[in-house]
């Protein structure tokens, strides 16, 4: 049986619980701070003022999204009240390399400042990214797509099973699988995650049908008529009953099995449904799309460049 790490029960676990003061970390309220923690027997743990110049990125950062307004509104309040709570950080060299913290860290740069309250930890690579990845999932931070890449992160970087990745991060194993398949979405509806178009419970349903197409399909269908999870989930069954999604019959002629061939081959190359129409020596092709990143992702492909 593995023995539960510390890193499972998440940040709380490495910050003191005693009263902590609320004004700004900065002048004397770090001195206090630092004063109150100083006395609190927790080996490694101590709150530093780190100068930001000697900050550097994370490698392993989850968060690949920041929302500039939501980020605006946190510079105004460091402006205002100072960085209360500390940041995370592991000596590297010379310098401190972010761990947690990183809109602190981003508003402290923006407001001005020239050190951060910061908690210094002693943390290997794989430590690093748990702790940057609980910090965002216990803030709720990370959209669907973000949190899936940093799972298949931590498991391809240092060889974790689902259920070993599920115990590290306190969730359970089926929350992780279900995540983890929404990396296996088209590109179109990984970006609608990201950019909060459609939800984490959308991208799972659309999961359910059995090709791109199918799922390009009803994701155009469930932003044109703003659909809900459980609309798509109607959806998702009754093309799994009858096979896949049934087109209206068409009162045509059957098509030229070559011009049905070419069809089928261009719904594949572009990932979106296609229809060829003959008529006489000529004919038009009309070539379906469901929002506007879609057409721009279908003129990429045919190298159109609209200036």
């Amino acid at each position: 049986m593995m023995k539960k790490s510390g890193l499972g029960r998440g940040l709380d676990s490495l910050i003191p619980h005693g009263k902590m003061e609320t004004e700004p970390m900065s002048g004397s309220g770090i001195d206090k701070l630092e004063a109150q923690i100083a006395h609190i027997p927790l080996s490694g743990i101590h709150v530093v003022k780190v100068p930001l110049n000697s900050i550097i990125a994370n490698e392993f950062q989850p968060r690949e999204d920041f929302d500039q307004a939501k980020l605006d509104e946190l510079v105004e309040s460091v402006k205002e009240k100072g960085i209360i709570q500390p940041i995370l950080v592991r000596r590297k060299g010379e310098a401190y390399e972010l761990i947690a913290g990183e809109r602190r860290f981003r508003a402290a740069k923006k407001a001005g400042l020239s050190d951060i309250p910061a908690i210094v930890r002693d943390v290997d690579n794989e430590e690093s990214l748990e702790l940057a990845l609980i910090e965002n999932i216990q803030r709720a931070d990370l959209n669907p797509m973000e949190q899936a890449k940093a799972y298949k992160k931590l498991m391809d970087k240092f060889g974790l099973s689902q259920d070993a990745l599920s115990k590290k991060v306190g969730k359970e194993r089926s929350n992780v699988a279900n995540t983890l398949r929404l990396l296996k979405l088209p590109e179109e509806i990984q970006r609608a995650l990201i950019e909060e178009k459609i939800t984490y419970g959308h991208g799972r349903a659309l999961l359910g049908l059995k090709t791109e197409v199918e799922q390009l399909m009803v994701y155009g269908k469930t932003i044109l008529k703003n659909l809900s999870v459980r609309d798509v989930e109607r959806i998702v069954q009754v093309a799994n009953r009858q096979g896949g999604i049934r087109l209206k019959e068409s009162k045509e002629k059957p098509k030229d099995p070559f011009l049905f061939q070419y069809e089928e081959s261009m719904k594949r190359f572009f990932g979106t449904q296609v229809k060829i129409n003959a008529k006489g020596k000529g004919g038009h092709i009309e070539i379906e799309y469901y929002s506007k990143d879609d057409l721009g992702r279908i003129l990429d492909t045919l190298d159109i460049n609209i200036s």
